[in-house]
């Protein structure tokens, strides 16, 4: 009886896989990518048309660029010498302060045995609240002079994004209206050291873009 109860235990397990085997492993459906409508990604892989433009050669021959480029090297150039003038106005400032430092430093040293204590620790307070402006404004001149370049260098980084958003849209919008007839489905932008290394030189239109 224990025998056959061992046996009956077996083949109901061996039911149950088959029943799981058929039911995971049925006949299969077919496979749907949810959010991809693969009839259309065919019909755009088969008309794909693709061009590229030489953006080293663009920035090199594009009129536009060059103007703006000498823009900012004057626009940074007047700031180099604002920041030149302020760093010499404060420098100047300082060496007076320190010019009088020590002179009465030195006026102190030389006269200092022939003062009365009084005089001589007044000369002395005097001399120390003299050095400590003359620390004071040091600090306060390396942090204008700090300020002042990082707001320049923020101006110019400002202008030059300017400029590259203007010449952007100037190529983008141009593009369009290149591509009204010739239906490109893509045009890449690639530089000579950029990702892009080999491409079909009949589909490179850069030439198109910088006389245009």
């Amino acid at each position: 009886m224990k025998h056959l109860s061992l046996v009956f235990n077996g083949i109901l397990a061996v039911a149950v896989a088959v029943l799981f085997f058929f039911h995971f492993s049925g006949p299969s459906e077919s496979v749907v990518e949810e959010g991809i409508d693969m009839a259309a990604v065919d019909s755009v892989t088969r008309s794909l048309r693709v061009a590229h433009v030489n953006t080293d050669s663009l920035w090199a021959n594009y009129e536009l660029v060059g103007v703006r480029l000498a823009e900012l090297e004057a626009l940074g150039s007047q700031y180099e010498r604002r920041i030149a003038s302020k760093n010499s106005q404060l420098e100047a400032q300082l060496n007076e302060l320190m010019n009088e430092f020590q002179a009465k430093n030195a006026d102190l040293e030389a006269k200092g045995d022939q003062m009365s204590e009084t005089i001589l620790n007044m000369k002395i307070r005097e001399l120390q609240e003299l050095g400590a402006n003359a620390q004071s404004f040091k600090a306060a001149a390396d942090q204008e002079m700090m300020d002042l370049q990082n707001r320049l260098g923020q101006e110019l980084a400002n202008e030059e994004l300017k400029h590259n958003k203007e010449i952007f849209n100037k190529i983008k919008k141009y593009l369009e209206a290149y591509n009204a007839d010739k239906k490109f489905t893509y045009i890449l932008a690639y530089a000579n050291s950029g990702a892009i290394l080999l491409g079909d030189p009949t589909l490179d239109i850069t030439n198109d873009v910088v006389k245009g």
